[in-house]
């Protein structure tokens, strides 16, 4: 009778205690499950690398295949200009060609 008494008295403190032991327990099987091990998060570390690797490889190959353009550009601009210089130069020729052939026609 005794013991029952005294487990009555306690069991409101044991139900405390039960409560939080479980509430405890519920966390840490949360936590395990949402846990990775050393090995995991190495190799998670490592696909994040290796996926900035490639990323940085892309940026580089694109970067190249701008530089190759541009010198394309740079090499047809070049040859327009000289275009231009020599249409240039070709105009001046006529219109002195021209200039000339009046004057004669005027002396003539």
């Amino acid at each position: 009778m005794n013991e029952e008494r005294i487990l009555e008295k306690l069991d409101p403190r044991f139900d405390a205690i039960d409560k939080k032991l479980v509430s405890q327990d519920e966390q840490l099987g949360f936590m395990r499950q949402h846990m990775v091990t050393r090995e995991e998060f190495y190799e998670a570390i490592a696909r994040e690398e290796a996926d900035h690797g490639a990323i940085r490889e892309e940026i580089e190959n694109r970067g190249r295949a701008t530089l190759e353009i541009l010198e394309h550009h740079s090499v047809m601009l070049k040859r327009l200009d000289d275009e231009r210089l020599s249409t240039t130069e070709w105009i001046r020729r006529v219109d002195e060609d021209l200039s000339l052939l009046k004057t004669r026609v005027d002396l003539g």
